[in-house]
Parts: C-alpha cells; sequence; structure tokens
C-alpha cells in the first residue's frame, strides 16, 4: 500500500508526476522556460467515483515535521519539510509538528469535505 510521496522543492524543467495515475488526486511538479505557454483548454466531465481522501500539504512557509503512520496506526517516518516541498498522503495517517516561528501550508484534498466527526480518525 502506498502511503505517501514527499517532494522536496527545486527546479527542473518539464514534467515530474509526483502520484501514480491511479491515485485519487494526482500532484505534478511543471518547470516552465521562458517563453513557455499552456494553450488555453479545459477538462471533460467525465465520471469519477473515489473511494476515500488523499490530502496534500505544500509548505508556503517555515518548517514542518510531518509524520507518517502506517493504516494500523504504527510509525512508519518523520520528514522535515520546508517552503516549496510537499508531502501527499494517500492511506494511514498523518501528523504535523511545527519547526519555525510562523509556518504556513496549503491543504488540498478531493471532497466534498464532510466535517471532522465524519471524516476523521483520531490515531
Amino acid at each position: 500500500v502506498d502511503l505517501a510521496s514527499f517532494y522536496i522543492s527545486g527546479y527542473s524543467l518539464g514534467r515530474t508526476n509526483i502520484t501514480k495515475v491511479h491515485q485519487i488526486l494526482q500532484l505534478a511538479v511543471i518547470g516552465y522556460g521562458y517563453k513557455n505557454q499552456v494553450n488555453a483548454h479545459f477538462h471533460n466531465p467525465l465520471p469519477r467515483q473515489t473511494l476515500g481522501t488523499s490530502e496534500c500539504w505544500i509548505v508556503m512557509r517555515g518548517k514542518i515535521k510531518v509524520n507518517l503512520y502506517d493504516t494500523d496506526n504504527s510509525p512508519v517516518c518523520s520528514r522535515y519539510l520546508q517552503k516549496g516541498d510537499m508531502a501527499i498522503f494517500y492511506a494511514g495517517g498523518h501528523s504535523l509538528e511545527v519547526f519555525s516561528r510562523k509556518a504556513q501550508i496549503y491543504e488540498l484534498k478531493n471532497g466534498p469535505y464532510e466535517g471532522d466527526l465524519l471524516d476523521k480518525k483520531q490515531i
């Protein structure tokens, strides 16, 4: 079972897929050169059926520690992330600790979000 993927920021030209194609939340890092462009487009309204919630944290400021837990709630690993780094969670559990005076993350996940009572289970 894939539990998570981590991306440590850096620059490279072109596309780097962080997630595998079967994951319910897709993440890629794309480096562009001068005068590159993305042509105007839209996405076709394809029916999609998902089970579960994937979550992505992008560190915008500060330093955090991500703790990753297996599907049986046992600790797996910890990673320190800084500005520009990302973590995407597929299964198991996760927690966050702040290791700087100020930290800010962007959190993305598939929805709809049903609130803490229905959507989360504490470890």
